[in-house]
């Protein structure tokens, strides 16, 4: 994520949900708005989604900051809350750090690692490096994308020769003596590699075809060497393409110059200034771009998140509880619900594991050095409780939008199924001040008695956030009921809420 975001953003104005009260059964009054659904598991959608879309950005010195001790251990307490998320792809050294990133610096013995510029000339000893990375991905039982330097250093550029030559050594290494012992393959923990971040925004500003030349030289030096080729290679699309109109051109030359090597393509959608709908035309654009190129083509979501609007007067950082708080958890989801129904994207992560800047999934207490999530990993992780093996199909009449969500919807639903049939999901956001009883025809025939469980993230404001002196003011919340075999169901949905629903 590149500072330059904060500028382009400026000038977009978030949309601010009212205050509402939340009553302990939202929809007993006559007047409840109804929403009916139905859903068809016998016809799959999208079969075999990948859980890799539930990743998250790790830029190596935050995380490092945050988790980490002097001697590379990931703090324990870390990892059973990253656990349900089994499956997921990080990303590392992350966005930024990755153009300064010296990759023989993060090997060896810690104690005899020194100091490397980690993020905005910034330096630190990495702790964190490939090693404790590639530990840390094997362990959650999850899968890795790499971001590749293939820059040099902001301050003294690399020759393309030197850069070749630095790719080949760190993934021989990565291969050869990482944890991850392979950078190719299905069952290989390294899912992808990213050529760069951002390397079209200051203060590198690269057009188009100079990264074609650079990535090009690269790709082909890593190819020709022994047990190195045939890597998930993505290329780094048009940063912020909402905030100018080349974006078609730039990467029209990236997949004329790169297509036939490069499997995908990457983009960092950062919303709600722009809505998600709009935010989608672009992952839309990006993917059409590739996919004509050729017809296996992927898109890479490699960072997203909500992004703070700055206000007109004061800090920039008396928003940054825009990019965690309820009103982020529901966006977070309701841009994942979007990618769901795109066959072309491949992974997301969301931005970013640390405690720096607005963006924090996890935040580390100032006052009992306690990990506490935000409201972001509780939106994240209802949706994830109800990620089933496939998308199916399902039909519903979007409500009139009481928000003022310029999207122009409240309500976004997606339905699942399990391979096999035994059980079924929905997973969804409500924007709006009011809740929703929801009543799910199961159009493909009655469904097995047993258990159902309804999850909710959601409190009485969006803006809604936990910190060191509240963190548990947004949680997650679920409740179970017996079903008998049925072919309909009914749920209450709270207002302002991510939710998710499984039934047998």
């Amino acid at each position: 994520m590149n500072a330059n975001h904060q500028l382009r953003s400026a000038v977009f104005t978030l949309l601010g949900l009212p205050l509402v009260a939340i009553a302990a059964d939202q929809c007993t009054a006559p007047s409840t708005k109804q929403l009916a659904l139905d859903i068809n598991t016998a016809v799959v959608t999208r079969a075999g989604i990948p859980k890799e879309l539930f990743g998250f950005n790790v830029p190596w010195s935050d995380f490092q900051s945050s988790y980490v001790n002097q001697e590379g251990v990931v703090r324990e307490d870390l990892y059973p809350l990253l656990a349900p998320f089994a499956g997921a792809v990080y990303r590392y050294p992350g966005g930024n750090p990755t153009n300064n990133f010296e990759w023989k610096k993060t090997v060896g013995a810690t104690a005899a690692r020194t100091t490397m510029v980690s993020d905005f000339n910034n330096k630190t000893v990495p702790s964190f490096g490939l090693d404790e990375f590639g530990g840390f991905v094997k362990r959650l039982n999850s899968r890795a994308i790499l971001t590749l330097n293939i820059y040099g250093k902001v301050a003294t550029p690399s020759t393309a020769d030197a850069a070749s030559a630095d790719a080949v050594g760190m993934l021989n290494y990565v291969r050869t003596t990482s944890p991850f012992k392979c950078v190719t393959g299905a069952s290989c923990g390294v899912m992808a590699v990213e050529l760069g971040n951002e390397l079209d925004l200051a203060p590198i500003n690269w057009s188009a075809s100079t990264y074609v030349t650079r990535a090009g030289a690269v790709i082909s030096a890593v190819n020709k060497t022994a047990n190195l080729s045939g890597i998930e290679w993505v290329v780094s699309g048009r940063t912020a393409p909402w905030s100018g109109t080349d974006y078609n051109d730039f990467n029209d030359t990236l997949a004329t110059g790169l297509s036939k090597v490069a499997r995908g393509i990457a983009i960092h959608p950062y919303y709600d200034g722009i809505d998600i709908p709009y935010a989608m035309k672009f992952v839309n654009a990006f993917g059409k771009t590739w996919t004509t190129a050729r017809s296996d083509g992927k898109v890479y979501v490699t960072e997203h998140a909500r992004w703070p609007t700055v206000p007109k007067v004061g800090e920039w950082r008396d928003n940054w509880y825009m990019a965690t708080s309820l009103g982020g958890a529901i966006s977070s989801v309701d841009f994942l619900l979007a990618l769901m129904g795109n066959n072309q994207v491949a992974s997301s992560n969301w931005h970013a594991l640390g405690n720096a800047g607005p963006w924090n999934l996890i935040r580390v207490s100032k006052l009992d050095n306690k990990l506490y999530p935000s409201p972001v990993y509780w939106g994240l992780r209802t949706a994830r409780e109800a990620y089933l093996d496939n998308l199916v199909q399902v039909k519903y009449t979007v409500p009139k939008s009481t928000s003022g969500y310029s999207g122009g919807y409240d309500v976004k639903l997606v339905g699942m199924s399990a391979t096999g049939g035994n059980s079924a999901s929905v997973i969804g956001v409500n924007r709006g001040t009011e809740p929703y009883l929801v009543t799910i025809n199961w159009s493909a025939g009655k469904r097995n008695a047993g258990t159902a469980t309804l999850r909710t993230t959601t409190a009485a404001s969006a803006a809604t956030d936990n910190t060191d002196n509240a963190p548990n003011a947004v949680t997650m919340a679920s409740s179970q009921k017996q079903l008998a075999s049925r072919t309909s169901s009914s749920w209450c949905v709270p207002a302002q809420s991510v939710f998710s629903i499984v039934e047998p």
